[in-house]
């Protein structure tokens, strides 16, 4: 199992090295983000969503903040152990851009062995600029690795999301630890850092999350 390691850090690598591009000197902006999800399994099927804030300090040197509120109901589809199908809707208001919806359909792969977990998600989304109609679709492919730790309620992952529609336009990289507080209830903890290839202003970003099953 330990030889699958080097080939999974191999695959992440080149989105890796594609984001260390020269761009001008300047500041990164900063983000934090909390997250309260909720899920409940019914068979095949499952339901929940979750509650998001996001605020973003930006680098520009007038410590303005950008805050964001998501309300995000999901309903999903298991048809197959490795296979799930889901949709999302996010309600999406920015306090300095106004109200937008995003049509989230996604299907992801997932498997387990030994002490590991993988999975690979392929999202589309479908931002719906409400102030004046505009539908702006980008996909979103992630691929996770995650470290069970051996007789330990705790875990480790690492991930690169890249965003793209022609070409690339930014990436998401995270690395992360969970911990189980409960059979049903779970935290997570993650640094985020965001590669933008259309601008020079970065960011990064610390996003903590609980996680409940009903």
């Amino acid at each position: 199992m330990k030889s699958v390691l080097p080939i999974l850090i191999l695959a992440i690598l080149p989105y890796a090295c594609y984001a260390q591009e020269s761009k001008n000197e300047t500041r990164d902006n900063f983000g934090t983000w909390t997250d309260i999800m909720f899920r409940k399994d019914i068979n095949n099927w499952h339901i929940g969503g979750y509650i998001e804030h996001c605020s973003i300090t930006k680098s520009d040197g007038k410590g303005i903040t950008n805050d964001e509120l998501l309300i995000c109901p999901i309903v999903g589809y298991n048809p197959l152990k490795w296979l799930r199908f889901q949709f999302q809707l996010d309600f999406q208001y920015c306090f300095n851009r106004g109200f937008n919806l995003r049509y989230v359909p996604e299907a992801t792969l997932h498997f387990k062995a030994s002490d590991f977990r993988f999975s690979f998600r392929s999202r589309l989304q479908l931002t719906h600029q409400i102030s004046n109609g505009d539908l702006s679709p980008i996909m979103r492919n992630r691929l996770k690795v995650e470290y069970l730790i051996p007789n330990s309620p705790a875990s480790l992952h690492v991930a690169a999301e890249p965003y793209w529609l022609e070409s690339i336009t930014k990436a998401r990289y995270y690395a992360g630890m969970g911990f189980q507080v409960h059979k049903n209830v779970s935290i997570t903890a993650e640094y985020i850092r965001y590669e933008y290839y259309t601008q020079t202003t970065d960011q990064n970003v610390v996003s903590f999350a609980l996680y409940v099953r009903i």
